[in-house]
């Protein structure tokens, strides 16, 4: 059991490093050459994309990792291509719905999110990414589902490769309205290489299933209904919660498109080290089936998305300057070198919440997770508004560190098991000593 999960993990991981990597050098290019305020402006369109992205899939992702694991073991492959299929076409059809509104209303949407009606073709050109990602979200499901790591790290690794030399040329020639087109364009170039490995699913009789899909039909939608629609909750929580505190800032700040832009280049960071734990993830919930009842892989269920986010955290604390030379001198003041820290420490916490939330996913009770992300929503914007609206970046670095403290603590109180693994992860002497090393590292980074 151990080295397949660590071969599988490992495939995974490089996916994550490749893909999200490869994002983290694009933003830090369009962060030192749009500087701090444009850059804000690209951080909006991109959650807005993110946000659009959450209502079209309804939560698809996970549920279908869940379900093609299990129509797999069944060995009912010709179900999980079905269901699959029918995830693409139901967010399909959301997406084409949300790309007519958002052409008929671009002034007012453009107006509302980044207070200037001329930036209406941006969100144009922005809103055929969801329809792409929403198809690239189905099909890694199903690739998880069915444990095909290796094909999702050469796509990854490919996409990320070509995406660099495209997004450089496009913003250093075209600013802003080039680092929109390059998100489109490197989302393009991910969906071919997506839809390519999914046809060959199908050896040719796509009409077998089809015919699945009609005759199983009211089976499918009692899995989208019980399952995907809390999922969607779970996701709906996350992403638009941004969005809110983004706007925020910019209505209470009169440096508000400079404060999302240096939490935007924040992000990029975040989303690396919570994408870690999500690829991981996969990996483990396409498991549960297996082994949901070993107690050794509940344990490396917490461990080995707690270490591999440790890692990159450790280097960071232990290399502060590193931030000024990526980024410049220009970008970095101390309020966002702050910020910076307590988010990625505060990802050490959320690996560790996401790890017991997959347990809990697969047990069935998806509206546990989808409170907790509700309390997290609400305590951050709630925390915002209260105590970080004047503090800049740091203000909303704060609000999201005590918020998912908050929304953990709920977890521990419903939730018995959760309580129960959280001791084991403790007990463990090298989960003690990283905390150790963490301690004394951050303590001299702040004194």
């Amino acid at each position: 059991m151990k080295k397949e999960l660590l071969k599988s993990s490992f495939l995974n991981l490089l996916s994550a490093i490749f893909s999200k990597g490869s994002a983290i050098v694009i933003s830090i290019i369009f962060a030192r050459v749009l500087g701090a305020e444009i850059f804000g402006t690209f951080s909006i369109i991109q959650t807005t994309t993110a946000t659009l992205l959450i209502f079209i899939t309804v939560g698809a992702g996970v549920v279908i990792t869940k379900h093609v694991s299990i129509y797999n073991e069944n060995n009912e492959q010709e179900s999980a291509l079905a269901f699959t299929l029918l995830n693409i076409l139901i967010s399909s059809f959301f997406s084409i719905i949300f790309i007519f509104i958002t052409f008929l209303y671009s002034k007012q949407i453009s107006e509302y999110l980044l207070n200037d009606q001329n930036q209406s073709v941006l969100i144009k050109i922005a809103v055929f990414i969801p329809l792409l990602s929403c198809i690239q979200v189905v099909i890694n499901g199903y690739m998880n589902g069915k444990k095909d790591f290796r094909y999702n790290k050469n796509v990854s690794l490919v996409s990320g490769v070509i995406s660099i030399p495209i997004s450089l040329y496009l913003v250093l020639n075209h600013a802003l309205l080039g680092g929109v087109v390059s998100l489109l364009i490197n989302q393009i170039i991910i969906v071919i290489l997506y839809i390519n490995y999914f046809y060959k699913q199908f050896n040719g009789d796509v009409s077998s299933v089809f015919e699945n899909i009609i005759f199983n039909y009211n089976r499918y939608k009692k899995i989208i209904v019980n399952d995907s629609f809390p999922a969607l909750l779970v996701g709906l929580t996350v992403t638009p919660t941004m969005l809110v505190i983004y706007q925020i800032s910019m209505k209470y700040n009169t440096s508000g498109l400079e404060i999302v832009g240096q939490f935007g280049a924040i992000t990029q960071w975040r989303n690396l080290l919570i994408f870690i734990p999500s690829v991981l993830g996969v990996v483990f919930l396409s498991y549960f089936s297996r082994y949901k009842d070993n107690e050794k892989y509940r344990l490396y269920n917490l461990l080995t998305p707690y270490f591999c986010v440790y890692s990159i955290v450790i280097f960071l604390l232990a290399f502060p300057g590193f931030l000024k030379y990526i980024y410049g001198h220009d970008f970095v003041n101390e309020d966002f070198i702050r910020a910076f820290y307590v988010v990625i420490i505060s990802c050490l916490l959320v690996s560790v919440k996401s790890a017991i939330g997959r347990e809990i996913v697969f047990k069935e009770n998806y509206w546990v997770s989808a409170v907790s992300n509700l309390i997290w929503s609400i305590s951050f914007v709630g925390i915002y508004l209260i105590y970080g609206v004047e503090k800049g970046s740091f203000g909303i670095a704060i609000s999201f560190l005590l918020s998912h403290l908050i929304s953990f603590i709920y977890f521990l109180y419903r939730v018995d098991y959760s309580r129960e693994l959280l001791k084991k992860f403790l007990s463990q002497q090298s989960v003690m000593f990283s905390l150790l090393i963490l301690t004394v590292l951050s303590v001299r980074l702040y004194l």
